[in-house]
């Protein structure tokens, strides 16, 4: 027999008597009591398809809230992890260019990438002589080689002191 056979057979044999209809389901409305065994197996089959509809749903919100919560615990996990490789990355750079220095120094080999040292006589053959007559395009040239060799400013009293003649050298206070 089938589900639906066997209600029907079942509905068939059950005689409405006041003994049944007197007794009192807990949580079941009045009116149920009230109606034949054929709509109040009706109503109860309709209850419990709305209950489980209701129980099925609240679980599917619960395991969107699960996966949203694993996606974002991921996203979290790589945000740390980019972060970790970042600083690992700077701190290798870091140690790399200490080791590159630490060689230099012991080998007295120029770092790639590295401004070499300010030297008074290396500054002096890159500059013109200098001209008497045109003393404010001959500062202006200095300075523009200066500035294009990084030379610190503290420098340029000696380079100049050392390619000024004649009345270049001497500062007369006006």
């Amino acid at each position: 027999m089938s589900k639906t056979d066997m209600q029907t057979w079942l509905i068939e044999k059950l005689v409405p008597s006041e003994a049944a209809s007197a007794v009192e389901i807990p949580n079941m409305p009045s009116f149920v009591g009230k109606l034949t065994p054929e709509l109040q197996l009706q109503y109860y089959l309709k209850k419990e398809e709305k209950e489980k509809a209701l129980e099925l749903a609240k679980l599917k919100l619960e395991a969107e809230e699960r996966e949203r919560d694993k996606a974002r615990k991921a996203e979290e996990r790589d945000k740390a992890r980019e972060a970790e490789l970042d600083r690992m990355k700077l701190d290798f750079e870091a140690r790399l260019e200490l080791k590159r220095l630490e060689v230099s120094q012991t080998q007295n080999v120029p770092v790639f990438g590295a401004a070499p040292a300010f030297k008074l006589e290396n500054a002096i053959k890159l500059l013109p002589k200098f001209n008497k007559q045109n003393v404010e395009e001959y500062l202006i040239g200095f300075e523009k080689v200066a500035e294009i060799n990084n030379w610190p400013q503290d420098s340029y009293a000696s380079v100049l002191h050392a390619m000024l003649v004649g009345k270049g050298v001497v500062m007369e206070p006006r």
